[in-house]
């Protein structure tokens, strides 16, 4: 039987041109931007209208890296290196990069499994959380193109991983990486940063913030450090209530407390990118600067080999 691994992700502009198609197609997903019944008919047409304003937005942040997102070329390291990591194992597994709102998008993945006869595809949602906006919305959407394609392969799905042991060791190891560079690791506070999400899709049941708080539960229990910590969210955008409270909340809150020492660590961030490399490096690095703290931001994952491991155990437990 021939069978393959397939990444799933958000994806993002690889080119300063791509910007504007790539937040249309993330606004006009129903998954990601719930949009009232009454005007779902209109989402498309909406998130064409909402991206071209934006567009202009986002190009100053892409500036910072070059133009373009990073998260494909990120994306791809990690494949090869679970390809890699599965044929030590001595399975020999093609694993293939689906991105939800820009190339190689999930039509384009489907038509190279087809070509290369798969009979069964194993889904790997690089969100180690589970959310409707982003798992929901990557599964459903190769589900969708398989039943259009008439593809004949089984699906199977590794939904979430959110206290793996592979993947809580890698942010271990990140924070105690990132503590070193301070005078005194012991007395900085360690401020954990997930994506948040509107509050109208925690409230239907979402099950992203019990999973964020499980991993960061996990990741203290065996850090072994006298270590404050705390939890909040970022990139939260648009009029409607979201998850928080919000990291540059925290990072206040946190300076009016007499913190001088902040290390930032992503939670649920897999790869670096434009929430990392801007909003973490550039907006809170500048704003805890700013109150007179000394600031540090813990690595993503990325192809970290305990990390890389444990997406190659979640996929062991799947084919």
């Amino acid at each position: 039987m021939s069978r393959a691994v397939v990444l799933l992700q958000l994806g993002g502009p690889d080119t300063p041109e791509a910007i504007e198609p790539f937040l249309a197609n993330l606004f006009a997903d129903p998954y990601t931007i719930p949009l009232p019944w009454w005007l779902k008919p209109f989402q498309p047409r909406l998130a064409r209208v909402v991206a071209k304003r934006r567009a202009p937005l986002v190009a100053d942040l892409y500036r910072h890296m070059g133009g373009a997102s990073p998260i494909l070329a990120n994306t791809v390291a990690q494949a090869r290196a679970l390809e890699a990591e599965l044929a030590c194992r001595g399975a020999s597994v093609p694993v293939h990069v689906a991105m939800r709102c820009w190339h190689p998008l999930t039509e384009h993945v489907v038509d190279n499994l087809l070509a290369a006869r798969a009979r069964e595809v194993t889904l790997l949602p690089l969100y180690p959380q589970e959310s409707s906006a982003t798992t929901g919305s990557a599964v459903a959407r190769f589900e969708e193109v398989s039943r259009e394609r008439g593809a004949p392969w089984e699906i199977r799905v590794a939904r979430s991983y959110p206290v793996e042991p592979g993947y809580v060791a890698a942010i271990r190891e990140t924070v105690h990486e990132a503590l070193a560079r301070f005078e005194n690791p012991g007395q900085a506070v360690i401020l954990f940063s997930a994506h948040s999400l509107p509050m109208v899709i925690v409230a239907a049941g979402d099950p992203y913030p019990e999973q964020i708080a499980a991993t960061r539960a996990a990741v203290e229990a065996g850090l072994g450090l006298p270590n404050r910590t705390a939890l909040s969210f970022q990139s939260q955008a648009g009029p409607v209530k979201w998850l928080g409270p919000t990291t540059h909340d925290a990072i206040s809150a946190l300076a009016g407390q007499g913190v001088r020492d902040l290390l930032l660590v992503p939670l649920g961030f897999v790869s670096e990118h434009l929430e990392t490399l801007y909003e973490m490096d550039v907006l809170y690095g500048e704003h805890a600067r700013s109150l007179g703290m000394r600031f540090e931001r813990a690595a993503a994952p990325g192809t970290h080999p305990a990390f890389i491991g444990a997406l190659a155990d979640v996929v062991a437990r799947h084919v």
